[in-house]
């Protein structure tokens, strides 16, 4: 079957391809087409019947890779869909009928970072500011008194925050303060905390438990007191992004998850590469495993934070970067260059309230 024309109401026109059901490597086309970090936008699919085996393996092959499926009848025989319900089957005219496809691409070209630098990628800093500053010090910046920058580093080097920039650390004020000052310097991976905390004030998010909200979102009346301040922090949440990634090398998220969402634009994609809720009555670890099937050496690198331990690790492609700086253990980032790869961690002097050791994983 040849695709009827396809009208692009989008800008940038998105990818995809076209297979032929009864081609020898359909399977391996198609799995290799929607799998990451491929993420192939559209994948049309031609077939004379669809079958109950057929769709199924169709079935399992979207869920397992985030994707859904819709379906076209264009008039060569209904009896070709008799197993589906009526209302899943889209009845075109062949002959008279274009396919409009819209695209989000402009959404995720936002968070595709430019070739030929130094990334420096940091995890959670949750209002640590003297040593989110001894960091970058130790990147090539240099600060006053003032906290006002004298030297930047050279332009081909570039700072990722992965997100929870605030709450815990009781110092709201002098971190989005700093943070705003300079944030052409940065890019920032929007974190669990910065979300909840924007929407909440907004009023966008109703019936939370106020035990919680009081314990571990603090940021909330200092941001609320001082319009000024919150404004500031508003434009910080808007400039960040779901994720960045720099295509063949690595993608950056705030929480862990699994292969299937990272890229993905589709609501439980976006809560998922932003928040990774642990059960804590299991242990850590083991709530993680699902990193060390997914891991791959043959796969960009995967940056993320948001699960505080006593170690940064890395599983093959897998690194993982919150190390605890507001529980008094350590701020650690990662520095990529090409394939390259290394990791460094500053002590913390941040007093800490925890009242248990934090989890050595991995």
């Amino acid at each position: 079957m040849i695709l009827p024309q396809l009208i692009l109401d989008c800008e940038t026109p998105p990818q995809f391809v076209h297979l032929e059901q009864n081609a020898s490597d359909f399977e391996q086309k198609l799995v290799e087409a929607i799998r990451y970090p491929t993420n192939t936008e559209y994948v049309f699919i031609s077939t004379a019947h669809l079958t109950d085996e057929f769709y199924g393996y169709l079935n399992r092959q979207a869920e397992k890779n985030r994707y859904s499926i819709e379906i076209f009848d264009f008039g060569d025989s209904k009896s070709a869909f008799h197993h589906l319900d009526e209302e899943q089957i889209h009845r075109v005219d062949y002959d008279q009928t274009n396919i409009s496809i819209s695209s989000n691409y402009g959404a995720y070209e936002e968070c595709l970072l430019p070739e030929n630098k130094t990334y420096h990628i940091i995890g959670d800093t949750h209002e640590c500011i003297d040593e989110l500053k001894s960091l970058l010090v130790s990147f090539g910046f240099q600060f006053d008194k003032e906290d006002a920058v004298l030297v930047c580093p050279p332009s081909d080097q570039a700072f990722i925050f992965l997100g929870d920039f605030i709450d815990k650390g009781k110092q709201t004020e002098q971190m989005v303060e700093f943070l705003y000052s300079y944030w052409q310097y940065f890019y920032f991976v929007l974190g669990n905390h910065e979300s909840f905390v924007y929407k909440y004030i907004r009023g966008e998010i109703k019936g939370a438990n106020q035990k919680i909200v009081d314990t571990y979102f603090d940021s909330i009346p200092v941001l609320k007191a001082n319009p000024e301040l919150l404004q500031k922090f508003n434009f910080l949440v808007e400039h960040a992004r779901p994720f960045y990634e720099l295509k063949g090398c690595f993608i950056a998220t705030h929480a862990p998850c699994k292969n299937k969402y990272l890229g993905k634009l589709d609501e439980k994609s976006l809560r998922k590469m932003r928040n990774f809720h642990l059960n804590r009555d299991m242990p850590t670890q083991e709530q993680l495993l699902f990193l060390k099937k997914e891991a791959s050496n043959d796969l960009p690198f995967h940056f993320f934070g948001h699960v505080a331990s006593a170690n940064a690790f890395r599983i093959q492609n897998k690194v993982h970067l919150d190390t605890g700086c507001v529980h008094s253990n350590l701020l650690t980032a990662a520095i990529i260059h090409n394939q390259s790869l290394k990791i460094k961690s500053i002590p913390s002097h941040h007093e800490t309230t925890l009242d248990k050791k934090l989890p050595h994983l991995f």
